[in-house]
């Protein structure tokens, strides 16, 4: 996944420095740049989740954040099924 995925009114930007398996991507407005909040690597249940800095989110936003969160945890199933030499299901 490149360094930056822009959304309609959302971007997230790849913050530097973590090794691949604990990247952290940091939600940003558009339009004012204000931080949202971070998608990071969860390993309780091995899965990246959104950890918000606000309260309200537009229903919009809210499906963005998800189509992202659900792209990189696709991506790193299908990495860890190509190391394992298994297929992909779901």
């Amino acid at each position: 996944m490149s360094e930056k995925m822009q959304f309609k009114s959302i971007h997230f930007v790849r913050i530097g420095g973590q090794p691949k398996e604990a990247r952290e991507w940091e939600c940003k407005d558009s339009w004012t740049a204000w931080t949202l909040g971070k998608v990071k690597w969860y390993e309780p249940l091995q899965q990246y989740l959104f950890f918000p800095n606000a309260d309200a989110y537009s229903p919009g936003c809210l499906e963005d954040i998800a189509v992202f969160i659900r792209s990189l945890n696709h991506e790193l199933r299908i990495a860890v099924s190509l190391k394992k030499g298994s297929s992909i299901e779901g």
